[in-house]
């Protein structure tokens, strides 16, 4: 098995070394969106992102690349019925989409999207929306979808890409 070399560190890495400036999380968030873009146009769904899964990789011609890894749990959709099997439960919970944690509806693009927003979210604070809350607090709180802003942990953060990330 060949892979590329990276170097450099993954996101979660990156925020425990405190946070990153807003314009640094808008580039970032935008090269995720174009690597997850580009799996959807192949009919791939990676169902996993996560700061873990994005890799900040250091490149002398390029400066930071932003790299979307571990496909692990990825899903190619072949039709427009195909759906995760009902009582499967694939991914990390705290940046699961509702209907990942139901089980129940179809796994598509928007899953992924709602991964990309999550990113945003801890990437602009270093925490969760939902804190220090586990298994069922955390699935209850998922599915009722109630977001607090992240302008309450970084006032800074612009009213547009608040209105954005919580979208």
């Amino acid at each position: 098995i060949v892979m590329e070399y990276l170097a450099g560190q993954d996101l979660a890495a990156r925020l425990a070394k405190g946070p990153m400036e807003v314009g640094e999380v808008v580039d970032m968030v935008l090269a995720v969106c174009a690597g997850v873009f580009a799996c959807h146009r192949r009919g791939v769904i990676h169902r996993d992102l996560k700061p873990k899964n994005v890799f900040l990789s250091q490149s002398a011609d390029y400066g930071t690349v932003v790299k979307v890894l571990d496909f692990g749990i990825a899903r190619v959709v072949q039709a427009a019925d195909d759906i995760t099997e009902v009582g499967s439960l694939l991914g990390t919970p705290r940046y699961m989409a509702p209907e990942q944690l139901r089980a129940a509806g179809v796994v598509d693009e928007k899953t992924d999207q709602y991964g990309v927003g999550m990113l945003l979210y801890v990437a602009l604070t270093r925490e969760s929306p939902w804190g220090s809350l586990r298994d069922v607090d955390l699935v209850r709180a998922i599915l009722q979808g109630h977001y607090p802003g992240p302008r309450r942990l970084r006032p800074e953060i612009p009213e547009g890409l608040e209105q954005i990330t919580l979208k």
